[in-house]
């Protein structure tokens, strides 16, 4: 079965705001989180509920996933400096 995907407005302005190569990335990576929501390299975060990273070069999208409705909620994809502020 298969996650929906909710990105929340800040997630949608960090996705815009990156260079035209990055974005493509992070999209395609973003979009296979909908087979598999914990993919290789996928780490918990600590201090936080139901938060998890998953890095893309240098940058990082921190997402929460839940099981009851399968959505993936993209909170953040920021620069590896940035993510965690």
């Amino acid at each position: 079965m298969k996650y929906a995907i909710i990105l929340t407005r800040s997630a949608r302005k960090d996705i815009l705001n990156l260079e035209a190569i990055v974005r493509d990335r992070v999209i395609r990576v973003v979009d296979q989180l909908t087979l598999n929501p914990w993919p290789r390299g996928t780490q918990k975060l600590v201090g936080r509920e139901d938060s998890w990273r998953l890095r893309i070069g240098h940058y990082r999208v921190v997402y929460s996933v839940f099981q009851d409705t399968r959505t993936v909620k993209i909170h953040r994809v920021r620069h590896r400096r940035e993510a965690y502020r």
